[in-house]
């Protein structure tokens, strides 16, 4: 399958992907050095160990109009069908990671959307975890999906799905495309702090107290 121009997708498909992009623009992430490990991450993985192995990296995905219908109706399906709770309210602690099935926070929903993006058949290092900061100084989880066409990011707090660089929040780490428990840096590097604070309890709605 061959990817057309984003812009061109979306003018013709119009499935809610951000389409007006700088004319400098870095389609891709610049994924940088080693970094530590999202706290709630480290121990997802020591539950979830099939999921955090060493990953065969593959060329970025060449998709076509179907591919990215289905890209948007995942991100879709996952931010319906998960209402936006805290950690502390769903498990009476901070930072679980979990394939929450009817409350949950930014992970939960990031974590299902990467399961089933590999389930409909895109290569694991294709569809990383990735680590931003909100303006409110918050960290939050999205997923990036990487295509011919650039970096994309699928995200609780909107359907739409736009470009990394387009998306409002500052990008600080990404699960590593050769290994699903490594994380790098992310262009000028990371801020290393949020490595260890709660993530947003947040998606495209108000957060849930």
């Amino acid at each position: 399958m061959r990817l057309p121009p984003l812009s061109l997708f979306c003018a013709t498909v119009g499935v809610g992907l951000c389409c007006t992009f700088p004319a400098k623009a870095q389609p891709w992430m610049e994924i940088r050095e080693k970094t530590t490990v999202p706290y709630g991450h480290h121990i997802f993985c020591k539950a979830h160990e099939a999921e955090c192995q060493p990953m065969a990296t593959a060329e970025p995905a060449a998709l076509d109009e179907a591919a990215w219908r289905l890209v948007d109706g995942i991100n879709r399906s996952v931010n319906r069908s998960i209402k936006p709770k805290s950690d502390a309210a769903v498990h009476g602690a901070i930072e679980v990671w979990s394939y929450a099935s009817t409350y949950g926070d930014c992970e939960d929903y990031a974590l299902h959307k990467r399961r089933r993006l590999i389930d409909a058949g895109f290569a694991p290092s294709n569809v990383l975890l990735t680590m931003v900061r909100l303006r409110s100084g918050v960290a939050h989880i999205v997923v990036t999906l990487r295509t011919t066409g650039g970096d994309v990011v699928l995200d609780s707090q909107r359907d739409d799905i736009r470009r990394w660089n387009d998306t409002g929040y500052q990008i600080l780490k990404t699960q590593a495309p050769e290994h699903a428990a490594v994380w790098r840096s992310v262009g000028g590097g990371t801020n290393d702090r949020n490595s260890w604070l709660p993530t947003a309890s947040l998606n495209r709605r108000a957060a849930t107290p």
